[in-house]
């Protein structure tokens, strides 16, 4: 067999036979066990809602869960390749999404869907749903929590909108000396934020880390670089992505 032949008779073969790359990875099984609290209604189902169709597309009742045992679910799901998965539990509702023992807010759970070398890789995960929102006890700490800021505010909860589905808190920050009676005819400007939950309390915000808007608002009137001003936040709401982005995403359920 002449060599000119034997070269093309190889490239023909790994042409239709490709080495599979350590990143080529078709689907990832993907395994969610999670326990839920004994509170939890024996009537009502559980829900897996996060950032992928399979998961649900961040909508409370599409990726339903299923029953295994007494206070336990599973989720099943063959995920083609993605970088990472970010997800929560939820009975059906916002208003019935996991919380922390306290009632605060829990960060999204992830798995980071990695290169596996193979066609199929498995991953599996098991979670537990401390509280829910709408069964936290009366006593929980976050019924009585006092926010962790520079200046004065007022917080207002369940706010409702006749324009949002969700009802929402609605913070409003005023600096040192705004109740001081020398101050009671001054007027302040008002500065509206989104995301109100993220600005002044790191307890209260994503991931634990708080914007330092109180921080940074004091300093700059202190350095002369503005006026004093109000800050009223609204908070964002478990439909977030719907709300704040300017466009529907197909691939979030949009």
């Amino acid at each position: 067999m002449s060599f000119p032949l034997i070269v093309l008779l190889t490239l023909v073969f790994i042409l239709a036979f490709p080495r599979r790359g350590i990143c080529e990875v078709d689907n990832y099984n993907v395994q969610i066990i999670v326990k839920v609290p004994k509170n939890t209604p024996a009537k009502d189902k559980v829900y897996i809602s996060g950032n992928h169709r399979l998961l649900g597309a961040w909508k409370p009742d599409r990726a339903l869960m299923t029953k295994t045992a007494p206070y336990t679910y599973e989720f099943n799901a063959y995920i083609p390749k993605a970088k990472r998965i970010e997800f929560k539990f939820i009975r059906g509702d916002f208003k019935k999404i996991e919380k922390s023992f306290e009632g605060f807010d829990t960060p999204n759970r992830f798995i980071n869907l990695e290169c596996g070398g193979q066609s199929i890789v498995k991953c599996r995960l098991e979670c537990e749903v401390e509280a829910w929102k709408d069964l936290l006890p009366k006593n929980a700490a976050v019924h009585s929590y006092k926010l962790n800021l520079i200046g004065d505010y007022e917080l207002y909860k369940n706010v409702d909108s006749k324009y949002l589905e969700l009802a929402r808190d609605v913070i409003v920050w005023m600096p040192e000396g705004y109740a001081d009676p020398k101050n009671r005819n001054k007027r302040y400007p008002a500065l509206y934020m989104h995301d109100g939950n993220n600005l002044f309390d790191a307890r209260l915000s994503f991931q634990g880390v708080d914007w330092g808007v109180d921080e940074a608002v004091e300093r700059l009137v202190k350095l002369k670089k503005m006026n004093e001003i109000i800050v009223v936040g609204i908070y964002n709401t478990e439909a977030r992505l719907d709300e704040y982005a300017p466009m529907r995403d197909e691939k979030r359920g949009g």
